[in-house]
């Protein structure tokens, strides 16, 4: 079921305005980043609060890493990638936080068709914390077939896989 446009803009002004969520010109609009997870709880599908935090990270990069983990816990964990690559760029990541870890293991299991997320996914996992998370890349390539064709190149050529899994790896 969608909803329609004045079933949203209601559903948002419905909002207690000490929560400060604002719904103008079709857009929510995030007075500090810890609305988010207000606006999550009104939002169907989570789409305009995603967009409401892209734009707040857009005008706060030093928030990336926590808009990262936040919507690692409320939306796919794939979704969360661009947020962690923005905080990398700004040399505020964290290669032992589990949202890390979830969301660039649910990146690298997607379709191969997400390029740019699975591309992000695999410089962080893969370069920036590969110490930390190419044991957890490695184990998800022997299980997910997904894992194993977006990571493929990049684990043979860091000589990771090894028996059966190289030589699938080298099949695909």
């Amino acid at each position: 079921m969608m909803l329609s446009s004045i079933s949203v803009v209601v559903l948002f002004f419905a909002v207690n305005s000490a929560q400060a969520l604002q719904f103008d010109k079709g857009q929510v609009t995030l007075d500090k980043i810890e609305d988010y997870n207000v606006c999550q709880t009104r939002d169907y599908d989570g789409s305009f609060c995603h967009d409401a935090l892209l734009r707040w990270v857009d005008k706060h990069p030093a928030d990336a890493f926590k808009a990262g983990k936040m919507t690692r816990l409320k939306m796919n964990s794939p979704n969360a990638i661009p947020f962690f690559a923005i905080a990398w760029e700004k040399g505020k990541g964290d290669c032992k936080d589990q949202d890390l870890k979830l969301a660039v293991l649910g990146a690298l299991a997607l379709p191969a068709d997400n390029t740019v997320v699975i591309d992000q996914a695999k410089k962080i996992g893969l370069e920036k914390c590969s110490a930390e998370l190419s044991a957890a890349i490695v184990d998800e390539a022997k299980a997910n077939d997904y894992t194993l064709q977006n990571t493929c190149k990049d684990l043979i050529a860091k000589k990771l896989l090894t028996g059966v899994s190289a030589k699938r790896c080298k099949t695909n």
